[in-house]
């Protein structure tokens, strides 16, 4: 693998990416999401820095390592007693540019990896939470619905920090209980919509955050805004994308899981197929997009 998303993209000015080069990681997540939820396999923890670019071959890292050994910078040792070496970490390949035309970033490839947190769908979860709690799907939150449509919110989330050089949710709280209810919060300002009869039923963890109407306990919401508005905020995403990446975004981002998409629903999105060159009739439908610099 090469570098992941979150460092690529945080090398952009505003640590945001174009739209073009949002979308083409964003399918690839698409497909793996895909591969994953096919097999029953919950990823549960998508996010920029679990992406990674694709594309380095055995024959350079042979070439890598022929006129250029491994640095060993320490060793550790095994219960058996045998001992190994720790060798320092190495980029083999610079990613292209942030700025990369839209020509080129449809022929890079990016994969989805961290699999650590992974659930089996349809089973009992292993865990009690899951995912970095800014990322935490709302039924999560209230131990509720546990399925594959939790890595549709997450996706959701990640396309809103690759166009917006931002985290669409940033919970605050002094402990990560405290943290989940003001997720919720800020999760139902912007979506306004709350928790359905059927959902609340399953919750196994709602009491201390939700009344019996699913309102929040003790705790005031903040003021109500948009995704149109926070991604036209950002100053430097063109007129041109902000509302249909609104809307697909917002589609991702349902507080009760059975209204969202599934991956499958994703393969011909009208807004993800700006991802591909081509499909625009051999040209960029960005001109003139500096924000970012």
């Amino acid at each position: 693998m090469g570098q992941d998303v979150s460092s690529y993209r945080n090398s952009s000015p505003s640590k945001a990416l174009h739209p073009c080069i949002a979308k083409k990681i964003l399918m690839d997540v698409v497909d793996a999401l895909h591969t994953l939820h096919q097999a029953h396999i919950i990823h549960t923890d998508v996010k920029a820095n679990n992406i990674f670019f694709v594309g380095i071959s055995d024959k350079l890292i042979e070439e890598k390592l022929l006129n250029h050994p491994l640095e060993v910078v320490g060793q550790f040792e095994l219960s058996d007693g045998t001992k190994h070496s720790v060798f320092a970490p190495r980029t083999f390949e610079q990613p292209p540019p942030w700025e990369m035309s839209h020509r080129v970033s449809e022929a890079v490839s990016f994969s989805l990896m961290g699999l650590d947190h992974a659930q089996w769908a349809g089973r009992q979860p292993t865990v009690g939470v899951c995912g970095s709690i800014a990322l935490r799907a709302p039924e999560i939150v209230i131990g509720s619905d546990f399925g594959p449509r939790l890595d549709t919110w997450e996706f959701g989330c990640l396309a809103y920090e690759l166009l917006a050089g931002e985290s669409l949710f940033n919970p605050v709280g002094s402990d990560d209980r405290e943290m989940e209810a003001d997720l919720l919060a800020q999760a139902f300002a912007l979506t306004g919509e709350r928790f359905s009869k059927l959902t609340l039923s399953r919750a196994q963890r709602s009491d201390d955050i939700l009344d019996e109407e699913g309102n929040l306990k003790g705790r005031e919401e903040p003021p109500p805004t948009s995704l149109e508005e926070r991604l036209s905020a950002r100053g430097f995403i063109p007129d041109a994308e902000i509302k249909p990446a609104a809307d697909f975004i917002g589609m991702c981002l349902r507080v009760n899981s059975a209204d969202r998409p599934t991956a499958d629903d994703f393969w011909c999105d009208d807004w993800l197929q700006g991802a591909f060159y081509y499909c625009l009739g051999g040209h960029s439908s960005y001109p003139g997009y500096s924000g970012m610099a």
